[in-house]
């Protein structure tokens, strides 16, 4: 052999070593497709037969989270618009989480503080606020959450929150019928 094919061999293996050992995963997933069985999915009869809502831990977990995302709201608004937009966004669907495990009596009371909280950050959605008016939406929000919080915490609201159902799922009930 000649020094230039010599040379070239020796890089071709030097390359190939390396890509061996560093563990190029693209290699070794395609090697491991080829040679490795895959299991089975298993779908256990039950499984999707039956569901449960529980409305407590709905509620409570919805609570919790929309307390925390207030807070931050309040702490950093005006900062980052996209953050700002991100947890107006938030707020309301875990109020209308809240909003749909209570009764209707205190759901529409929820759908009240919704709607002002959503008139209130309105400004929010379609352009910059200035300091001034970030100074006034946050004592809007830390006051009508405070309001909020002595409402609708989870203590108070346990009456009112609807029991937990089971749900079939349509699937079981169109097996029955044929």
């Amino acid at each position: 052999m000649k020094k230039g094919q010599l040379l070239i061999s020796y890089i071709l293996i030097v390359l190939l070593s390396g890509v061996g050992l560093s563990g190029c995963a693209s290699l070794q997933d395609k090697a491991r497709e080829m040679f490795v069985r895959k299991k089975p999915i298993v779908k256990s009869p039950t499984a999707d037969l039956e569901k449960v809502i529980n409305y407590n831990k709905t509620y409570r977990n919805s609570y919790i989270l929309w307390r925390a995302c207030q807070e931050e709201m309040i702490d950093k608004l005006g900062m980052n618009r996209k953050k700002d937009l991100r947890l107006r966004y938030i707020i309301i669907e875990y109020l209308k989480s809240m909003q749909s495990c209570l009764k209707q009596e205190k759901a529409q009371n929820i759908g009240v503080a919704l709607q002002k909280f959503e008139d209130m950050t309105s400004e929010l959605v379609r352009r910059r606020l200035t300091n001034p008016e970030v100074r006034q939406l946050k004592r809007f929000l830390s006051r009508e959450g405070r309001v909020f919080q002595k409402e609708f915490s989870y203590q108070k609201m346990q009456e009112w929150i609807k029991p937990s159902i089971r749900r079939v799922s349509p699937d079981y009930l169109e097996d029955d019928k044929n």
